[in-house]
């Protein structure tokens, strides 16, 4: 995912973090409101005030934007307290729970829809699955696997975006207990 470009200084400079927060926020809204429109810097610069050329400093494309803002605010575990008795089953809960967000879905589905045709697009679905396989090693052990990733995420995805409805809980606990 790209990073701000400049110094790791820059980085932390509040300024850069201001201007990347309140350009997530205006992205926020977009997806949010209307999910099929796809976010470009136009809209994105108009909503938040920011300048376009700002935001083309912070991201190459709007698919990088899209994605860093998936992998800063919506790729964390939100289930920690279930990590103790079961970790599989409080992942794959994580990632069901998410992908009831929205926000979430409209990004996700953005960025399927332009990885066809565009690499930054395409990167971000990669670094957020390399992501989510990082946070379910961390949690089950072993190394990140993208193959073992696909196997319980798979069944959550097309039943949330190709059936349109949720996994139900013993459902999820099916799951993992295929992939035990």
């Amino acid at each position: 995912m790209s990073e701000p470009r400049g110094t790791e200084a820059d980085i932390t400079d509040p300024r850069i973090t201001r201007t990347r927060d309140n350009a997530f926020g205006a992205l926020r809204e977009i997806l949010g409101t209307t999910p099929g429109e796809a976010p470009t810097f136009s809209v994105i610069s108009r909503i938040s005030g920011i300048a376009r050329k700002t935001l083309y400093a912070h991201w190459d494309t709007p698919a990088r934007m899209v994605g860093d803002f998936l992998l800063a605010h919506h790729t964390a575990p939100v289930r920690s307290a279930d990590v103790a008795t079961d970790p599989l089953m409080a992942f794959v809960t994580d990632v069901r729970d998410s992908f009831r967000d929205p926000v979430v879905s409209a990004a996700l589905a953005h960025l399927i829809d332009a990885a066809v045709g565009d690499p930054a697009a395409a990167d971000a679905l990669v670094a957020l699955s390399l992501a989510r396989a990082g946070h379910l090693a961390e949690r089950v052990g072993g190394d990140p696997d993208p193959e073992r990733l696909a196997a319980l995420v798979g069944p959550i995805f097309f039943t949330r975006f190709v059936l349109g409805s949720d996994m139900s809980d013993a459902a999820l606990a099916a799951l993992v207990e295929r992939h035990r």
